[in-house]
């Protein structure tokens, strides 16, 4: 079979955009204990994948305000920006330093936005 016509060969070689191994199709678990943990991880991946996209759409928010300079909308933007990262480190979609990371740097953003 050509590495065009094997999907698994076009995965590992970075074609896929979102690469999951329930993208393959011919993954089976061999015990019920596995069946389980499969249906889990891909619950779990919806569900983070979900948390993660909540914080990347309020960080673009977050930016074009930074870009548009307008005071107000920064003031009311940070504290819901800080708390669905807050949310999305609760639920385990997002690592507690990345997330202190993200709202260090916005903060500064803001502060240096609303100082100019």
């Amino acid at each position: 079979m050509s590495d065009l016509r094997d999907p698994r060969k076009a995965l590992l070689k970075g074609s896929a955009k979102a690469w999951s191994p329930f993208l393959l199709g011919d993954v089976m678990p061999n015990h019920k204990s596995a069946e389980k943990r499969m249906r889990q991880s891909e619950a779990r991946r919806k569900i983070n994948r979900g948390n993660r996209t909540r914080v990347r759409g309020q960080i673009k928010k977050l930016r074009a305000a930074l870009t548009s300079g307008d005071a107000k909308q920064l003031k009311e933007l940070l504290p819901a920006t800080v708390s669905v990262i807050d949310k999305a480190v609760q639920k385990g979609a997002l690592h507690k330093n990345a997330a202190a990371r993200h709202k260090s740097r916005l903060t500064l953003a803001v502060a240096q936005a609303q100082s100019k």
